[in-house]
């Protein structure tokens, strides 16, 4: 590769940091408000079914239990590692669940493993007596605050995840809530999953389970597991049904007009001009300084003044951006791509620009066409008001998936990776022209998508129709491109398109807009209603108080760090095995 491409790619790399530190302050930040809020304790019940999802290779973790001296027989009583109420979590109970918190962290931090230690752990090492980002009370510390080690902060999860989940499991037992065929069906099947891996490695259930978790995680213990998590799922739905009750449409409407910045969105377009900071010459006088500093300033100004004129239309600031970009750092750069931040919204604008800028960009006075220049301590930018402050409304659509088809060997070469892509891009481009011959009907779309699902063999979830997303917000595709198209003002219930994405090409058809179903009821419901459940969880703690026991929370912490170092062990054999 020349030396100009690893340049270009270097800088790339550290765009992408840059966007994951802005991404790592929100998320202290949002820490930082839990504080003082006695309602900002995390909901850890949403745990439900995706431990099973976190059983690794018996085969592989089998290995590294006989790396690590690991007994894995069953003894004959365990130490009960705390207590709830009158129910008791063993040491077993509480490493697995110790285990699953570590687990998830692990996997963010491995998808963010190129660009550093962004989540404040390195998942390469054990989390025992790791430094981590945290206080002793579970929030992100603050600068001069004392934070505690890694597994102190994963105990602390682990205790109120298992006093949230008793204390429910509690009242649910009190209220006679009975599992659905729905949620039988889907122990069933997960335990059948294990039956089958078991077998294929030709050991027990039990004997896999202890394997990847720790001694006294039996067949029927992780049965009962599924199905005390489920029913504890099941009665959270329905206490968050009962709150949700409370906030009526006339109750959202008065808090969204009370304050509507807070969560409508704009469509804007920006260049940015970035300000010289000079530095002191030898000899230099702070005053001559601040003159040739005020000089340098002014001819940023004048520069983005020149492109504030010519931008009299959203096609001349197109081409003026086109002119004025820097092409040498990025020959791919696309001004009409570049330029627009379509559906931003006032936290990421604040965080992005200003705060100034923010309640400029969503005056309920701009208006479409409105050009202005901005600026910031380090930068001037002029923006053009593409779609002035508006509140996003969901969508109903169809998908269709065209993946290029290349084998592992041909994605490696730029020519057969092209040619795969251009295929797909045909196959959707025909699928579209055939909709529009069968009458650019939902029927003829929903045609196309079962024709589609025949051929992959992809199935539709219980209770949905295939290919359909329903009262989808932004960020429900998971694919900007295809958001940038759904929620466009130019769009209409009926259009389809084609539409490239980081996963092939993807035919899209708008069944419905749904004008008058607002982000901002869900938004402004969601949040109440977390807070009315943190709120009854506070409560339920005082009914099901937690007492930890020392000698068990010893044993449970030893087979915790076993199975945490048994994971990082797999995830490092898999790195070494793709490389």
């Amino acid at each position: 590769m020349a030396e100009k491409d690893l340049e270009l790619l270097e800088k790339e790399r550290r765009k992408e940091l840059e966007k994951f530190e802005k991404q790592r302050a929100k998320w202290k930040k949002q820490e930082s408000k839990k504080r003082s809020k006695k309602t900002a304790k995390v909901d850890h019940t949403a745990l439900i079914m995706k431990v099973v999802a976190i059983v690794i290779s018996a085969v592989i973790v089998l290995g590294l239990a006989a790396l690590y001296g690991t007994s894995y027989g069953v003894p004959a009583r365990f130490f009960p590692a705390l207590r709830v109420g009158k129910s008791t979590a063993f040491e077993p109970e509480w490493a697995f669940y110790f285990y699953n918190e570590y687990a998830n962290i692990e996997e963010q931090a491995m998808q963010y493993v190129a660009y550093g230690n962004i989540l404040g752990i390195d998942p390469n090492a054990s989390p025992f007596g790791q430094t981590s980002p945290y206080t002793k009370d579970g929030t992100y510390a603050e600068e001069g605050q004392k934070t505690v080690t890694w597994d102190a902060y994963l105990q602390q999860r682990t205790g109120q995840t298992l006093q949230n989940m008793y204390a429910v499991y509690g009242e649910a037992l009190k209220a006679k809530v009975q599992l659905s065929k729905e949620d039988k069906d889907k122990v069933t099947e997960s335990m059948a999953q294990l039956e089958s891996n078991a077998k294929t490695n030709q050991i027990s259930v039990s004997a896999m389970l202890r394997s990847n978790y720790a001694p006294g995680v039996t067949k029927n213990f992780y049965r009962n597991m599924m199905e005390r998590e489920l029913l504890v799922q099941t009665y959270e739905a329905q206490k968050k049904d009962e709150f949700r009750a409370k906030y009526t449409d006339a109750v959202l409407q008065k808090e969204y007009d009370a304050n509507p910045s807070q969560y409508d969105a704009v469509d804007f377009r920006v260049f940015s001009f970035a300000k010289e900071t000079l530095t002191k010459n030898e000899d230099e006088s702070d005053a001559d300084l601040a003159k040739r500093q005020a000089a340098a300033n002014k001819a940023v100004v004048a520069k983005a003044n020149t492109f504030l004129a010519a931008a009299k239309t959203e096609q001349d600031f197109i081409k003026a951006a086109d002119a004025l970009a820097d092409k040498s750092e990025n020959p791919t750069y696309d001004a009409d791509t570049a330029t627009l931040s379509p559906r931003a919204r006032l936290e990421t604008l604040v965080s992005t620009y200003s705060e100034d800028i923010a309640n400029w960009l969503l005056n309920a006075k701009r208006n479409a066409g409105e050009t202005k220049r901005l600026e910031t301590d380090t930068t001037y930018y002029v923006a053009y008001v593409v779609r002035p402050a508006y509140a996003i409304y969901t969508v109903d659509f169809y998908t269709i998936n065209i993946a290029a088809e290349t084998t592992e060997d041909q994605a490696e070469e730029d020519a057969a990776k092209a040619k795969a892509d251009a295929d797909a891009k045909i196959k959707a481009d025909e699928l579209l022209a055939r909709w529009e011959t069968d009458g650019s009907t939902k029927e003829a779309f929903a045609a196309l998508v079962a024709e589609a699902a025949a051929t992959s063999g992809e199935t539709a979830a219980e209770g949905t129709e295939l290919g359909l997303t329903e009262k989808a917000a932004p960020g429900t595709s998971g694919e900007t491109a295809i958001d940038n198209w759904l929620y466009s003002n130019r769009r209409s219930d009926g259009q389809a398109a084609v539409i490239e994405t980081s996963a092939g090409y993807k035919v899209v058809y708008i069944v419905r807009l749904n004008k008058g179903d607002f982000v901002w009821k869900t938004e402004i419901a969601d949040t109440h209603v977390s807070e009315d459940y943190a709120g009854y969880l506070d409560d339920l703690h005082k009914q099901y108080p937690l007492k930890e026991n020392k000698a068990g929370l010893w044993f449970g912490r030893q087979s915790a760090e076993r199975m945490c170092l048994a994971l990082i062990a797999y995830q490092q054999q898999q790195q070494t095995s793709i490389s």
